[in-house]
């Protein structure tokens, strides 16, 4: 499995002209995120054709508005529905694209002027899909969650371009490209997953299937930095909300449940003893969470209290995802 794309050559799978590319970003109460998101897509330089298609999901904070009011060079088309979450909103995106190659790209994706070049170049070599780097954007607000996102992407990036396996938890839908015809053939996302707004494994579905038959590749080169903006309290919610998907997950594949349960550790004992006994007590979860968004409301007061408060709320979040798996169990049966 090829890691990384080399420069771009002229011409398109030995053709002379380049691929129509249709960059697709849903956003939901995002607007000044995915303003500046345009903004820097309207710098791209590339030689072939593009489009941007921005699908608004329900967003109440006057993101379409916005987005009429840019001066841009390639205006996006714009398309608005009530909230159905990120899943059914790509697919509405790509439903309505043009191009041979779909971009997916989060609203808080800054892409490099080059991004689309270095696409293309990697889909070349006859990748199917390809991964774009994702670094931390460093204009995110400050704090430990950002810290996190950052140290995350900039491990996986060195282990990806350094020949690592590519495997479907890297699938992330914020930053892939996929041939249309690879899209439709694998049936999208399932809308399931995200169904009213809801958040998690949209993304891993869609690359457990796009594994199985298709070339995916990792390209370094392709480099979109996130502006993370999560809020603690965002956080938290898109814990319990990722126990919730990752039960969903399990059923569909059953094959990867102990995978995907893997990270969060059921077997440890403070999680058999401690962790997942809070989760199930009416109400416990989110009176910690409340107490966990005061804690980090107090962080840099000094190296130490941050170190704790990193702690506690990487403990609270954990009570909130097996929440979310104990609340989803009990609804599917």
């Amino acid at each position: 499995m090829q890691s990384e794309a080399g420069p771009i050559e002229a011409g398109w799978c030995g053709g002379a002209t380049l691929p129509f590319i249709s960059i697709i970003i849903p956003t939901y109460q995002r607007r000044d995120v995915v303003c500046d998101a345009l903004r820097a897509i309207d710098r791209i330089a590339y030689g072939g054709p593009f489009e941007t298609i921005v699908v608004v999901d329900g967003s109440t904070d006057g993101t379409e508005a916005a987005i009429a009011g840019l001066a841009l060079r390639h205006p996006p088309r714009v398309l608005v529905h009530a909230n159905k979450g990120p899943a059914y909103t790509r697919n509405r995106g790509a439903g309505a694209a043009q191009g041979e190659i779909l971009l997916f790209l989060d609203d808080d994706m800054m892409c490099r002027e080059d991004i689309l070049d270095a696409h293309v170049a990697a889909h070349r070599t006859g990748a199917d899909a390809v991964m774009g780097d994702i670094p931390l954007d460093p204009t995110s607000p400050r704090g430990f969650l950002s810290a996190g996102v950052g140290a995350w992407a900039e491990q996986r990036r060195l282990r990806l371009a350094s020949g690592g396996a590519l495997d479907t938890a890297d699938l992330l839908g914020g930053h892939i490209s996929v041939r249309r015809e690879v899209f439709t053939a694998i049936g999208g996302f399932d809308g399931r997953f995200t169904r009213d707004g809801t958040y998690g494994n949209e993304d891993l579905d869609f690359g457990v299937r796009l594994l199985e038959r298709h070339t995916v590749v990792f390209c370094a080169q392709a480099v979109a930095f996130q502006r993370y903006v999560v809020t603690p309290a965002q956080n938290l919610r898109q814990y319990f909300e990722a126990g919730e998907a990752d039960v969903l997950f399990a059923r569909k594949h059953p094959g990867l449940a102990a995978d995907v349960f893997a990270p969060h550790r059921p077997d440890r004992l403070r999680v058999r003893w401690l962790i997942r006994p809070l989760a199930r007590i009416p109400g416990a979860p989110w009176v910690l969470a409340r107490l966990a968004c005061l804690a980090a409301a107090r962080q840099r007061t000094s190296p130490r209290m941050d170190r704790f408060v990193e702690r506690v709320f990487s403990q609270t979040r954990e009570v909130l995802y097996w929440a979310g798996v104990n609340r989803a169990r009990k609804m599917l049966h």
